[in-house]
């Protein structure tokens, strides 16, 4: 993997934005030039992609495993009870997180079964004995 590239988790990944279009190794293309000022973008595959080189990188980097650890309830819960809060600058940032893991558990749950209807993709789940769900999944 490439050295740019910070695992924070399986599904939480961060890399300079700016690099991306020198990183071969990240299902991620950045054509659009302004996404590379975005705080975040999500992958096909259900990655959440934080860029390193954003002012709110440190704050999001601590955020994102903490509510990846909640079910789909407990974020939908969360998002309700931010919708009577007055928005300040960090609260924008909490509902824009809970928004992004409850976005990336769909992304990835749609991105799985279309991948399970390929064959070889089935023979190799089964090889290695995936059969885990998302926390908070049916």
């Amino acid at each position: 993997m490439n050295k740019n590239i910070e695992i924070i988790n399986e599904n939480l990944w961060a890399v300079n934005f700016h690099h991306l279009r020198y990183i071969k190794d990240l299902p991620y293309t950045c054509n659009d030039p302004d996404s590379l000022d975005k705080v975040a973008s999500l992958t096909d595959n259900g990655i959440i992609v934080l860029n390193k080189s954003h002012e709110i990188y440190p704050t999001l980097k601590q955020l994102f495993p903490r509510l990846m650890q909640n079910t789909d309830k407990e974020l939908l819960m969360k998002i309700d009870y931010m919708q009577d809060k007055n928005r300040d600058g960090y609260d924008r940032v909490y509902k824009y997180c809970l928004n992004a893991v409850l976005k990336r558990r769909m992304v990835k749950k749609q991105f799985n079964e279309q991948s399970k209807e390929k064959p070889i993709f089935k023979q190799i789940l089964n090889f290695i004995g995936f059969n885990s769900k998302e926390r908070g999944g049916k």
